[in-house]
């Protein structure tokens, strides 16, 4: 009799849990973006349905290490995720706009003091180099740099004017949809619930989703009204005067340190936060965020890369995805806006 007992015990057990983990099995679609991974959030409702597009042919190179940067690149580039994305990063359509041969580094792998210290950088030097950080890294970024470095700031020599010709890009492009199907994964199951849990009793929560305006146009996630933001999107506004003071002072001591050669043009991109580029809006909330830029006293005259001012620009003519909903990422539309303001910094570079 007991024996029966326990076994329907078990049997309920097993039921009760088999049961809404195979339904998450067969119902959730795999993780594409990384607020939905690491919020606990549903690709069904918070991922990309309007195609992307990505290059065909990487035009670029992607370095590992230091000793990849073997020979001359007009354009050297240090960045992080925005700059290393191969199939959509802004760096293609920049080299096949100006015929340059570019180079990027991600930030975590080389920094500026091993790029100055290079063989390669004294012997051939790039005509621009690329600093890219997102806002919410920009605490972290430079530190190689002394605060007691020394270098000629003074040095503004003009880049060689860069020719830029029309291109259509939509020869080097193709077409995807985001993957769909389930695969029946248990891991995607499993992890889902587990971080759901996490994020809804104690854990600090990492990704939020809001109400935007014009959502429909602007985001192709299935949620009618809202899409997802990154927790570390708030990070900025804990910075104090006297460390934004700090992080002007890096930028310009970096500036100063690549351009003492009288060759190369450095040249600065901050890759917005999302809730930065979007904030303008978002419904009942917006207005509270200023980009990391206008943060600073501006002491020191750094060349700048406008990339805020390209994202709205497509964000007001209502382009779909320029920030994926349920990513901290651009959609392809994104990188090209940075691609444009890097475009129109260098032609106008004094």
């Amino acid at each position: 009799m007991m024996a029966r007992f326990y076994n329907r015990i078990i049997i309920l057990s097993f039921i009760v849990i088999a049961l809404p983990l195979s339904f998450f099995v067969f119902w959730l679609e795999p993780f594409s973006g990384d607020l939905t991974r690491i919020g606990g959030y549903r690709e069904n409702e918070y991922g990309w349905n309007q195609p992307q597009k990505r290059f065909i042919q990487t035009h670029y190179e992607v370095g590992e290490s230091i000793k990849d940067y073997n020979k001359y690149y007009d354009i050297v580039t240090i960045g992080d995720s925005f700059s290393v994305n191969k199939e959509q990063s802004w760096q293609n359509y920049l080299a096949l706009s100006s015929n340059s041969s570019i180079i990027t580094f991600h930030r975590r792998a080389v920094s500026i003091s091993e790029l100055l210290k290079s063989k390669q950088f004294h012997e051939t030097p790039p005509r621009i180099f690329i600093f890219e950080v997102v806002e919410h890294g920009i605490q972290t970024a430079l530190h190689d740099i002394s605060l007691i470095s020394v270098g000629r700031k003074n040095i503004n020599r003009l880049t060689p004017k860069m020719q830029f010709k029309e291109v259509a890009y939509s020869k080097y492009m193709e077409a995807f949809k985001r993957n769909l199907n389930s695969s029946l994964s248990m891991d995607t199951a499993l992890h889902y619930i587990k971080t759901c849990l996490k994020q809804r009793f104690g854990s600090r929560v990492k990704a939020l989703p809001k109400f935007v305006e014009n959502k429909k146009t602007l985001f192709s996630n299935s949620n009618k009204e809202s899409i997802l933001f990154y927790h570390l999107d708030n990070l900025k506004n804990s910075i104090s005067l006297q460390e934004w003071s700090i992080i002007e002072k890096r930028f310009a001591l970096a500036q100063g340190l690549i351009q003492q050669n009288g060759k190369t043009r450095f040249l600065a991109m901050i890759a917005p936060d999302k809730r930065t580029a979007y904030d303008y809006l978002l419904m009942n909330e917006g207005g509270k965020y200023k980009a990391a830029i206008d943060m600073m006293p501006g002491n020191d005259k750094i060349h700048w890369i406008d990339t805020l001012s390209e994202l709205r620009n497509m964000i007001d003519r209502n382009v779909t995805d320029v920030y994926l909903p349920n990513d901290i990422h651009w959609g392809y539309k994104g990188y090209e806006a940075a691609f444009i303001a890097i475009a129109k910094k260098i032609h106008n570079s004094k």
